[in-house]
């Protein structure tokens, strides 16, 4: 099969995909494929949709890695203050009850940074995905470490490639591994909205959701 009509089908098939997924609005961005290399470019408006186009691309066949170049243009209605932010994403990663290890979040102008450390690598990825799930974040930035006295034979505690370069990898480069995408725990997407909506409501009580070490337990692959 000649090279254009290779990456020509690869294209068609990646568009196709992002275009009937229920999560994605696909309607500003752009596919180029380099012989299996595909790079993503336009703007999604959240950026659960922003890690969610990546997951996509990468699962269609014939796809080698995936350079997620997206901008998360934010819908005038979800922007949220710097402190209001901090407050929602600092809230998100203690859960309420349950403080991850000393995990601390600042945000500024929709970019979240998280530090501190944690005990595995699962809830390191927890973390960030909990907060990627906010409403008003554009990027999370995890600079989270995980702890020297962490038991590296055991499964729950090792650090997988994926959890080590998370959500947003550095040049936005994601590449399949073991014929998978990124390690995305589910049901956090329901705890960030219920964070949002404690908000929304004028409260910032979330003690009914589960802690950080039970929802980063449960980790599965997008």
């Amino acid at each position: 099969m000649p090279t254009g009509f290779r990456d020509a089908s690869l294209r068609a098939a990646i568009i196709n995909d992002l275009t009937f997924d229920p999560d994605v609005d696909a309607s500003d961005i752009t596919v180029e494929d380099r012989d299996g290399d595909v790079v993503l470019a336009g703007s999604v408006p959240s950026c659960p949709q922003y890690v969610e186009a990546a997951a996509v691309a990468i699962r269609v066949a014939g796809v080698k890695d995936v350079h997620n170049q997206l901008e998360v243009a934010l819908p005038p209605g979800d922007y949220r203050d710097d402190f209001t932010l901090t407050a929602m994403a600092n809230d998100a990663v203690t859960l309420g009850r349950t403080v991850a290890v000393g995990v601390e979040a600042r945000a500024k102008n929709g970019d979240v940074t998280l530090t501190a450390a944690v005990r595995c690598g699962a809830e390191r990825a927890a973390a960030e995905a909990m907060i990627a799930g906010l409403t008003g974040v554009r990027r999370v930035t995890n600079d989270i470490q995980v702890r020297d006295d962490a038991d590296p034979s055991g499964s729950s505690q090792a650090v997988s490639q994926h959890d080590r370069v998370g959500l947003f990898p550095s040049g936005g480069e994601l590449q399949k591994l073991n014929g998978q995408g990124p390690r995305v725990p589910p049901g956090l997407a329901k705890c960030s909205n219920r964070i949002q909506q404690s908000y929304d409501s004028g409260s910032s009580h979330c003690a009914s959701l589960p802690s950080a070490s039970r929802v980063a337990a449960e980790g599965t692959s997008v």
